[in-house]
């Protein structure tokens, strides 16, 4: 069994470390946003659509952490991660225009 728990040890900092990067990349997602709103660009559908899909990607990540220290001997997360940008940041709302 000590196997299988290491194994697990080794898939959740897989999944923190995905989750990082997802949370880095969603961060630059926003970014461009933001200069593009700047400069007076029209919004565009494809950006609009890969921040979300990576809100979701990010959404799915946590889950599967969560879901993988809930089992018995992972435990819950050793460091605590800054807030995520996910948090931060307020999705589009139903007419389609970020909240504020």
């Amino acid at each position: 069994m000590a196997t299988g728990k290491q194994n697990d040890h080794t898939i959740t900092a897989t999944l923190a470390r995905a989750i990082e990067l997802s949370d880095e990349a969603l961060a630059q997602v926003a970014r461009v946003t933001v200069e593009g709103i700047r400069f007076g660009l029209p919004a565009s559908s494809h950006i609009e659509a890969a921040e979300r899909d990576m809100r979701g990607a990010l959404r799915q990540l946590v889950l599967a952490e969560r879901e993988l220290r809930s089992r018995p001997g992972v435990g819950p997360r050793l460091e605590d991660r800054p807030e995520r940008i996910a948090e931060v940041l307020p999705g589009p709302g139903p007419d389609r225009v970020r909240g504020g």
